[in-house]
């Protein structure tokens, strides 16, 4: 609960009343390396905030293979529908790239609270522009020439770049092999250099 009230009073303070429902309805959950959340098209109606580790979102494409599509960092939100007002499934996959450690409360629970509590109302919605906005980066990596790429990557996300594999890497970004990834990391080392 403790990195739930620093994540809280980095923008407001939690309330009593708030960190009562909190204890109340949620709890701090570890999870396993490529343990799944929840599958693409499924529903598990849980919202988390990621406290340790790293969530990959990713889709099944038509060889069946999960492309990677974002990556969740520590005090950043998921959720196992497509959005938190929404009772569709998730657009996407979503599981755990590394051993995690998430506080998990029912979707019901977390709109409740979002009602209820002006801080609540507050986080969530900062927790969303940082959500969009990683959204919004990972988009214009996908309209940029495969040598760009890279460059835009270690720029908007710096703290990724040693904690995921060259192959989660290169889904992430595109590149339909590791020589797409040396090669652009040859050009991102020149560019560094200038």
């Amino acid at each position: 609960m403790h990195r739930i009230k620093q994540l809280f009073s980095k923008h407001t303070s939690l309330s009593g009343e708030g960190e009562d429902f909190l204890k109340k309805y949620g709890k701090i959950k570890s999870y396993d390396k490529e343990e799944i959340f929840v599958q693409q098209n499924q529903n598990n109606n849980l919202f988390g905030i990621l406290l340790d580790g790293l969530v990959g979102n990713s889709i099944t494409n038509k060889n069946f293979d999960n492309v990677l599509t974002k990556v969740i960092t520590p005090l950043n939100y998921f959720v196992g529908t497509k959005h938190i007002y929404s009772s569709n499934g998730a657009a996407e996959n979503i599981h755990f790239l590394k051993k995690s450690e998430a506080f998990i409360i029912n979707v019901v629970h977390i709109k409740e609270a979002i009602k209820f509590f002006p801080e609540f109302n507050l986080m969530y919605h900062i927790l969303k522009q940082q959500h969009i906005t990683i959204c919004i980066n990972l988009l214009h990596i996908q309209q940029l020439k495969n040598e760009q790429k890279l460059i835009y990557f270690y720029r908007y996300f710096p703290d990724l770049k040693n904690q995921l594999t060259i192959n989660q890497i290169c889904s992430l970004l595109g590149f339909s092999n590791t020589r797409q990834y040396y090669s652009s990391l040859e050009k991102f080392l020149r560019h560094k250099e200038l």
